[in-house]
């Protein structure tokens, strides 16, 4: 048995030597084949990975919620709490101002950038593409000044991020901390995102604002929920989500609409 099992792979070494170029042909389509195979899966998951990436990057993580309140909101605090207790994960401002302020560099004005008011937790909502710098942190609340995370076209723009102001009449120095890659979410040539924070309520909610009194008319916020929760069945519409919240409007005095 020994002796025949020998002879066989003797006959088969015999027969690849006479026959080398189909022997070599033969390896060849077998390594193409296993090539076009791991080419095309690795494509596949590549496509996945980057279609992934790019709807985080601008809708957010799966099952986000963006709630907009049309109608004034009397208490701020009460509201944000209740998108938590509607089953928000992690909550977040993402107020884009229709009137924004210019900012200012020397003397050279720049009126035209889309400056969207957020909170240190969009970084957990929304993924965060950073080409400089960083994003906002909770230290960043303690700030004085105005904190801004600017694109890459505002970034060149300015150059150096020395005595750039923001405001209209009344010029406040700001702190820009981070420079994002541009989304497809940007209306303008020139955005911003600006951290909401004391320092920066009234621009974000205008002048009815104060610490003491967080209020705001037609705001917007993202609210980040479990997807195993029955809520992120709805995300057309979100009416499970909206029902939750409103049915505590009575604390903050308004009715939401989910989209």
């Amino acid at each position: 048995m020994l002796r025949s099992l020998t002879a066989g792979i003797v006959l088969a070494f015999a027969g690849s030597r006479a026959n080398v170029a189909r022997t070599i042909l033969s390896c060849a389509g077998i390594v193409v084949g296993v090539g076009a195979l791991i080419m095309v899966v690795t494509a596949g998951e590549l496509g996945q990975r980057y279609a992934t990436a790019f709807g985080e990057a601008n809708a957010g993580r799966a099952a986000t919620m963006e709630v907009t309140v049309f109608d004034k909101v009397t208490d701020l605090d009460a509201f944000e709490e209740d998108l938590g207790r509607a089953g928000g994960l992690e909550v977040s401002v993402h107020n884009r101002s229709e009137s924004p302020p210019p900012l200012r560099q020397g003397d050279q004005v720049f009126r035209e950038v889309d400056i969207i008011g957020v909170d240190v937790a969009l970084g957990d909502i929304r993924r965060i593409n950073l080409t400089q710098g960083r994003w906002f942190t909770e230290a960043d609340l303690e700030s004085r000044a105005p904190v801004l995370v600017v694109n890459e076209a505002l970034a060149d723009e300015l150059g150096d991020f020395a005595d750039v102001q923001l405001g209209d009449g009344r010029w406040s120095d700001v702190r820009i901390v981070g420079v994002t890659q541009s989304s497809v979410y940007e209306r303008g040539w020139y955005s911003a995102y600006l951290l909401n924070a004391p320092a920066t309520g009234e621009i974000l909610f205008g002048p009815a604002w104060s610490p003491e009194k967080p209020t705001a008319s037609q705001v917007t916020y993202l609210a980040r929920i479990d997807p195993s929760d029955s809520a992120a069945e709805e995300m057309d519409f979100g009416e499970e989500f909206t029902d939750r919240l409103a049915s505590a409007s009575w604390r903050w005095g308004s009715t939401a609409g989910t989209a």
